[in-house]
């Protein structure tokens, strides 16, 4: 969980391989060209810090168990890449519908080590709703940064990345409904934990309702908006119409 993001420069990776950053078309940390490059710089950044006797958290182990640990590291690590996040978890589902959960096996366990790191990973949507606000706050500010960015060097702007059009309750809606809540579900449904249940289902359910009745409240601020618009014209249209002057706005709408 500590070396998931360590290094991150604030962007996506899509960012990455569209400005052509030398992250992600070099062989520099090892990487695969434009394949997960974030990941993969964080896991390779983890391991080039504990080279650091001083920081090797792994150094009393034995050497066998090490490489077991470093797999299961990096498995973990490269799992955070959204890009296979549907894929992760609909497999993960899968498996659990058709058959019960034996921690016994290996596979399954890094399976499940996978989903609980994702869950870490977007877990600021399933803190109380204050933290929840200044995490958002903080994540659409590294978003808007990238987008202004993708403007200026004549880039697509990426979703939820443009400053004057995003929807901040729209998203943090979807965002929760469709990426975070089947994470944490899949996780109860495989524990079946009460404790994942009330403290983090129960409050992505409070926080999505929180986003929904700022979308709620902005429908009815536009609606008055609209109908106040609409008045104001009508007045104007009857105005032009009884002094036999008809603008192009009373014109537009007596032809309709």
């Amino acid at each position: 969980m500590l070396g998931h993001d360590v290094a991150h420069p604030g962007v996506t990776n899509r960012f990455l391989v569209n400005s052509k950053h030398p992250l992600s078309v070099t062989c520099k940390f090892y990487l695969d060209n434009d394949i997960s490059v974030l990941e993969n710089m964080h896991s390779a950044t983890t391991f080039s810090l504990m080279q650091d006797q001083s920081k090797d958290i792994l150094r009393t182990i034995p050497k066998e168990l090490v490489l077991i640990i470093r797999s299961l590291i990096i498995e973990m690590i490269l799992a955070t890449d959204m890009a296979k996040h549907f894929d992760l978890v609909g497999k993960f589902k899968a498996r659990l519908n058709c058959s019960e959960v034996v921690l016994s096996d290996a596979e399954q366990r890094a399976e499940i080590l996978r989903i609980i790191t994702k869950a870490s990973d977007v877990g600021h949507a399933a803190k109380n709703s204050t933290l929840h606000q200044k995490w958002t706050e903080l994540v659409c500010q590294e978003f808007f940064a990238q987008g202004d960015s993708e403007k200026k060097l004549g880039l697509p702007v990426s979703m939820f990345c443009d400053r004057e059009k995003t929807d901040l309750s729209k998203s943090q809606m979807g965002f929760i409904k469709n990426i975070v809540l089947p994470v944490y579900e899949s996780l109860h449904l495989c524990f079946n934990s009460q404790e994942i249940k009330v403290n983090c289902i129960d409050q992505l359910e409070e926080n999505m309702r929180m986003w929904e009745r700022g979308v709620l409240k902005r429908r009815v601020m536009t609606l008055s908006a609209d109908s106040q618009a609409a008045a104001s014209v009508r007045v104007r249209t009857e105005t032009t119409v009884s002094g036999k002057v008809r603008s192009s706005i009373g014109s537009l709408l007596i032809n309709d």
